[in-house]
């Protein structure tokens, strides 16, 4: 798909694919699911950044191989969650609400999914060029920042288990995701 040098576009774009997949969800199923949104999500969220802003401190301690595999693994733990939590079609809709430029460097675009009973979800995607091409480095999710989260999360984890113990952990939540749990 084509990649968009406006950020509401970008965004737009990945509404449309992700409200196509809730109307298929059942047909698709999870693995469906998942096919169909990670080409989206890789093309949509810059995983390198997303990594290290998750690490905070810890991102310098880890050697190259590590910083891939963090990478990857938070790759498939981003199309995880989308394709577990995007998993059915009862009328909503998606908006974008606004956007705005929050530096030279930093845009964002508001969105909303609206249910059919009048209840919003808002989606700030928080966006940074990348080549050229406008990629995610947050979603704050009704108020609630998953970079925030990642962080406070991954440090206790860091801290108590360390990387292998990192990796096992958010490699269990994909597993339970993969099964509906």
């Amino acid at each position: 798909m084509e990649q968009h040098r406006d950020p509401r576009r970008s965004i737009e774009q990945f509404d449309a694919t992700l409200l196509q997949v809730m109307k298929q969800a059942k047909a698709l199923s999870y693995a469906g699911r998942y096919r169909r949104l990670a080409p989206e999500i890789r093309r949509l969220f810059d995983f390198h950044t997303i990594a290290m802003l998750s690490m905070g401190n810890y991102w310098d301690k880890l050697n190259p191989a590590q910083q891939h595999i963090l990478e990857t693994t938070m790759r498939h733990y981003t199309i995880a969650t989308y394709a577990a939590r995007f998993d059915g079609y009862s009328g909503e809709s998606f908006s974008i609400k606004s956007s705005a430029p929050l530096s030279a460097q930093v845009s964002v675009v508001y969105s909303t999914l609206l249910e059919r009973d009048g209840k919003s979800h808002d989606f700030d995607y928080l966006l940074h060029p990348v080549d050229g091409h406008w990629r995610v480095i947050n979603v704050v999710a009704d108020g609630v920042s998953d970079l925030s989260v990642k962080r406070a999360e991954f440090a206790h984890v860091m801290k108590t288990k360390g990387f292998p113990g990192l990796i096992r952990r958010l490699n269990r939540h994909i597993a339970r995701m993969a099964h509906g749990q």
